[in-house]
């Protein structure tokens, strides 16, 4: 069929058409396929991401610097300055064989010229990198290779149990994703964006570690997904409720206040509509963070960042405002 990019870095066929998959079905995993290596491409080569595995058992001996890595193995993508840099944004997909940096697959592979934006998760990562913040792009449907596991509280959501790729298998993955970067990392200001399944995960996350999160996260956006509804009235449950905010597509946001609708009646396309929307919230919820802080922790975290950074010889601007007094700071 002579599939190929053109000038604009649309794949097409040798006609120049786009994929349709009324026609050509055939061509759905090849299509698919390709358009994921160029967002892989991508991420590397244009905004400096890294794969990072994280195995399923944290004793697995897997080496992070090369070797043999099982097919089954999740790999994230992430930022080079994961490590250092204090504010992270954590984006969490849905299920099926969704890779990292696409919202939905089937959107993904047969999305229209110039819907894109909508099906990958570039327009959410150019905006953090612009404000300055790590990113890190999970993995969780490699599960569906993993082994079962038992199923948790958030398990009978999309209906799923204990068998490979249930909600467990994402929750462990999220989990994992944590134990292995989040804990070991300077991150202050963790802010987790979950899409469809991967909003089961990310609660999940928060019953498992439920201090830990309520300390170093402070923004949960929840997309077309589970609402965390029943964690409210929960201990803690103040605290989740007033630091998370939902987004559904039209006719589905329920009687929640901090629910919004976006204006779409596509599941898929929800991420892509509530983008402007997502960072609203995210901004505001940071700027509420850096405000708070008193000023010896203001510039120590702000020293530490750079001290870090200039040592892997990375170019760095400065990380929040210039101003010295905390009520300026969110500015």
């Amino acid at each position: 069929m002579g599939w190929h990019f053109d000038s604009n870095d649309d794949f097409v066929d040798k006609h120049g058409n786009m994929f349709d998959f009324g026609t050509q079905s055939d061509y759905y995993e090849f299509v698919h396929d390709k358009l994921q290596e160029m967002l892989h491409a991508r991420l590397m080569q244009d905004y400096g991401f890294k794969k990072i595995a994280i195995p399923w058992d944290p004793n697995e001996d897997i080496s992070r610097a090369g070797g043999r890595i099982p097919p089954d193995c999740p790999r994230v993508f992430a930022t080079k300055d994961v490590h250092i840099n204090p504010k992270v944004l954590i984006i969490v997909q849905g299920l099926g064989k969704v890779a990292p940096g696409q919202w939905a697959r089937k959107l993904f592979t047969n999305g229209h010229r110039d819907q894109f934006d909508y099906a990958s998760q570039i327009p959410y990562i150019e905006r953090a990198l612009f404000l300055g913040w790590a990113v890190i792009l999970c993995d969780p449907n490699r599960a569906e290779l993993a082994p079962a596991a038992t199923p948790g509280p958030m398990s009978m959501w999309l209906g799923g149990g204990k068998g490979r790729g249930g909600p467990r298998g994402r929750a462990d993955h999220v989990r994992r994703v944590w134990e292995d970067l989040i804990r070991t990392s300077s991150a202050k200001c963790v802010m987790f964006v979950a899409f469809s399944a991967g909003t089961a995960a990310t609660l999940e996350l928060y019953d498992t570690y439920r201090r830990e999160f309520m300390r170093r996260v402070k923004a949960v956006v929840l997309m077309d997904g589970a609402t965390g509804s029943s964690h409210y009235r929960q201990r803690d449950g103040t605290w989740l409720f007033k630091n998370t905010k939902i987004f559904s597509q039209r006719g589905s946001a329920g009687p929640l206040r901090n629910a919004e609708e976006v204006d779409t009646n596509d599941h898929d396309s929800v991420p892509g509509v509530a983008v402007a929307r997502v960072f609203e919230f995210l901004e505001g919820q940071h700027n509420r963070f850096i405000a708070q802080l008193p000023d010896e922790q203001y510039h120590w975290i702000q020293s530490l960042y750079h001290r870090q950074a200039s040592a892997l010889g990375r170019k760095v601007t400065r990380l929040f405002s210039s101003s010295s007094s905390s009520s300026s700071r969110a500015k």
